[in-house]
Parts: structure tokens; C-alpha cells; sequence
């Protein structure tokens, strides 16, 4: 009997312990929702490989003891924040490795911030993580002893083998244009990753590896002779020029000589070109029924107003969580937004129109539904006063907060307030579509007030280029 008490006073103090760090942990994080992943490889049957959780923090740290209970049945536990963060992992790293890092005084974490903006470098560090896992996880790619810090060869197999099996691309080595054997990647409708942020992270990260020692071979995501190759061909280029006119040639810009329409690239692997097309979401009807199902879910006037701004900007959800009140204030606080755009790196580049009745409800929503700070909450007209007096405040205030006074997040509108409602209503679609029904409504209109074939061709070139702002075919 006393021994059965001293195991369970032991194993108290052990949990007291564990939650007592699960809790700095979290309360370190500062998030308002969490991911909680329990996974084991070698589950059994009728078992789950990954069992899902999404928990606040207080619900986390009430269920340390049964979190403790699956990672003795041999479950790895993660958890991390929901939604987009700032917040990056550094793991399986060797006394080495962390004297190295501290040495150089950044980590590949901040190297990434300093030259991403804040969002892609959350993007690539996610991609990363997913393909390491899998590599050590892997049963050829460990049968074969490839390792992420082997040699360019292991890496890039590696890499093969994660787009084909997991990625579901056609992979094709072939010479390039300079006669260079490469791999030419062409992602298909079935691709379940982002190829080009997954080549142009893994790229980036055996640079920052690279520079700071930490790996030893070149990088295996760039060819070992395509540098060279790429000097001689620009050489040649020059001289046959100078031969031919007497002179080299002059740049595309200058509307002298014509663009050579040639692409050159020191990528082992290349991502075939796949341009933007605009999808039709031919539905008159398909922002009523948005706002009628948001209403009879609940929705309240902050959710009301993104729905909107989707819809009638065709904004992207993560660009319309990110305005400011200074975004705003371009306007006066009326119908236009400045906003930043994919591969703007933060930098706003681009104007997003609302229609009026809509600016009318975002003026409501700031005077009588976003009460923060709680002890005086901000209005339109303190908006106006803080222009006047102190222009770069508004930089600071986020346009969308949750009840608590945190920036709100596509990801938490996209599911508990999204998703919920318009599968409650039977209609599949993402926020995304509300982008696709935008780019289906200003082609009808085009296409009605347009005075012919040049001046509708014209029109929708305009539109591509302001919806399909970043088209890449390589990282």
C-alpha cells in the first residue's frame, strides 16, 4: 500500500511537472487556438495513425495526463499555434549544430525573416517540416539510406521520390536548353503539394545551411554546371551579337531589341510553367446565398464585411486580414484599401474597392462592434484624429481583431466561422471561390461594355494581371 502511494505521489509530481511546462510553453506561443497532433507510425489496426486535435490552452493543459498516457503507448506529440504565425521549430539539432548557430549569432529561422516576408517564411519553414518528416518516415526513402544531410545525390533523390509519391507529379530528366540533364516537374490537377514554395524552400534552406557550415557538399537543389554553362551561353551570345550589329544588345526595356524568349536556370529541378486561369464560378446568385446563410448562422458584422470584401474586392483572404488602418486611411476611411499582394514582400501595390453600402457597414463595425482596446475603444472619427497627429499609429491597428483583442486570422474565419456555415447550408465552396466568382463577374461585364475584340482583350489582360499578380514557372 505505501508503495502504491509513493508510485502515485511520484507520478503526480512528474505530471505537475509536465503541465507546469506545457503551460509556459503555451502561454510563450500566445496563441488563442492550438493544433494538437498525436501520431505513431506503427499503429495498429483499427487505430489511427494521427489523431487531430484542435484545443484552447486551458484544454491543453487539463489534458496533460491522458497526453502523457499516449506518449508512453508511443504516440510523438506536437502542438502548435492555429493559423498563420511568426513562430518557427528548430529540431534534431546536435550540440555542434547549436554552438555553430550561436557562433554565427542567427539561426536558419531568423536568416529566413530577414530576407522573406513574414508569411512566406512561415510558408517555407511548413513545406520543410512536412518533407522531413516524411524522409525520416519513409520506408524506401530509409531502406536507401537517403538522408536530408547526405550528399546532393541522396537530397535529390529524395526530393524525387517526396513529388512523385507523395506530390503525385510527373517527374522527366531531360536536357535543357544549354544541354544540361535536369528534372522537369509538371504538377497535375492530383497534386497534393505546393511545388514551387517546397523547391524554392529546400533551395533557400541548403543555402542558409551552406553558409553557416552546417552542410558540407553544394547545394543540391542548384546543378553543378549550369552556373558555367549559363556564363559561356551569355558570353557566346554577346560576341554573336557584337559580330552580327557591331554592338551588344540592348535590353528588352528599351524597345531596341526584342526580348531573346529564352530562360535560363541553374535549378536541378524545374517546375513546368503553369499559368493562372481564371475559373468560372458562373452563380448570379452566389454572394446572396453567402450572406443569407451567414445570417441565419450567426454571423456577426465583422464576419459580414470580410464575406463582403472577398466578394466584391476579390481580394485574397490572407491579404484581407492583413489590412491596417492605415491601409484604410488612403480613402479617408471610405470604400478603397491599400494592399500588399502575393510576392509584394508586405509592400502594398494594389487598391481594393468596396462598394459603398459595404464601406458604410465597415464604419459600423469599427464605431459600434470592434470594442478594443476595451477601456476606450477606437471609432472612425479617433481613427481620423490619430492621422492628423501621429500617421504611422495606424500601422498598428489591425482592421479585423477576435474578442479578444488579437489580430483575427484566415484561418479562424476560415473554420469556425466559413466552413461551419456553408456546410450547414449545403454549399461547398472555400473563400477562395469568392475570388473566382469575382473574376466571373467583371468578365461578364467586360464582355457587355466592351467597344471590340482589342478593347476586351485589353480588359481582361488587366484583370489577369491583377489577379494572377506572381505567375512563376521556378523557384
Amino acid at each position: 500500500m505505501n508503495a502504491s502511494a509513493e508510485r502515485w505521489r511520484q507520478s503526480n509530481k512528474t505530471t505537475g511537472r509536465t503541465a507546469a511546462a506545457v503551460r509556459q510553453q503555451v502561454a510563450a506561443m500566445g496563441s488563442e487556438l492550438f493544433e494538437v497532433g498525436l501520431y505513431n507510425p506503427n499503429a495498429g489496426a483499427g487505430e489511427s495513425v494521427m489523431i487531430p486535435r484542435i484545443w484552447d490552452a486551458g484544454t491543453i493543459v487539463k489534458s496533460v495526463p491522458w497526453l502523457r498516457l499516449q506518449n508512453r503507448e508511443g504516440r510523438n506529440i506536437y502542438i502548435r499555434p492555429k493559423g498563420e504565425h511568426d513562430l518557427n521549430l528548430v529540431d534534431h539539432l546536435t550540440k555542434e549544430a547549436v554552438s555553430a548557430m550561436k557562433q554565427a549569432g542567427i539561426g536558419p529561422a531568423e536568416e529566413l525573416r530577414r530576407t522573406l516576408s513574414t508569411g512566406s517564411a512561415y510558408l517555407y519553414v511548413r513545406e520543410v517540416v512536412l518533407f522531413a518528416n516524411w524522409a525520416s518516415h519513409d520506408g524506401v526513402s530509409v531502406a536507401q539510406g537517403w538522408r536530408l544531410y547526405g550528399e546532393p545525390r541522396e537530397v535529390r533523390n529524395l526530393v524525387h521520390e517526396y513529388l512523385t509519391r507523395v506530390g503525385e507529379c510527373r517527374v522527366m530528366r531531360r536536357p535543357d536548353t544549354l544541354g544540361i540533364r535536369v528534372a522537369y516537374v509538371n504538377a497535375v490537377d492530383a497534386t497534393k503539394i505546393n511545388v514551387r514554395v517546397l523547391l524554392a524552400a529546400l533551395k533557400r534552406l541548403y543555402e542558409i545551411l551552406s553558409d553557416s557550415d552546417l552542410y558540407a557538399f553544394p547545394n543540391p537543389l542548384v546543378h553543378a554546371e549550369a552556373k558555367c554553362a549559363i556564363a559561356e551561353f551569355r558570353a557566346g551570345s554577346r560576341a554573336a551579337m557584337i559580330a552580327f550589329a557591331g554592338r551588344p544588345a540592348m535590353p528588352p526595356c528599351s524597345g531596341i531589341d526584342p526580348p531573346d524568349g529564352i530562360r535560363l536556370s541553374e535549378n536541378y529541378f524545374r517546375l513546368v510553367r503553369r499559368e493562372w486561369q481564371p475559373q468560372s464560378i458562373d452563380d448570379p446568385e452566389f454572394p446572396r446565398r453567402v450572406y443569407a446563410t451567414g445570417e441565419r448562422f450567426g454571423w456577426t458584422l465583422r464576419e459580414v464585411c470580410v464575406a463582403r470584401m472577398l466578394l466584391e474586392s476579390g481580394a485574397r483572404i490572407s491579404e484581407v486580414f492583413d489590412l491596417t488602418a492605415a491601409d484604410w486611411s488612403v480613402s479617408g476611411f471610405g470604400n478603397q484599401f491599400s494592399a500588399r499582394s502575393k510576392g509584394s514582400f508586405g509592400q502594398r501595390v494594389k487598391t481594393l474597392v468596396i462598394s459603398n453600402p459595404t464601406a458604410k457597414l465597415f464604419r459600423r463595425y469599427f464605431d459600434q462592434s470592434r470594442r478594443f482596446p476595451a477601456a476606450e475603444p477606437l471609432t472612425v472619427s479617433a481613427l481620423g484624429r490619430i492621422q492628423k497627429r501621429d500617421p504611422e499609429q495606424l500601422l498598428r491597428i489591425r482592421i479585423f481583431l477576435t474578442q479578444r483583442g488579437s489580430p483575427m486570422t484566415a484561418g479562424l474565419f476560415r473554420d469556425y466561422y466559413w466552413r461551419p456555415a456553408l456546410r450547414a447550408a449545403g454549399i461547398e465552396a472555400d473563400p477562395h471561390t469568392c475570388r473566382h466568382w469575382f473574376v466571373t463577374n467583371a468578365m461578364r461585364h467586360m464582355e457587355q461594355a466592351a467597344m471590340g475584340d482589342a478593347d476586351l482583350a485589353r480588359h481582361k489582360q488587366e484583370l489577369i494581371q491583377y489577379m494572377a499578380c506572381e505567375v512563376e514557372s521556378e523557384p
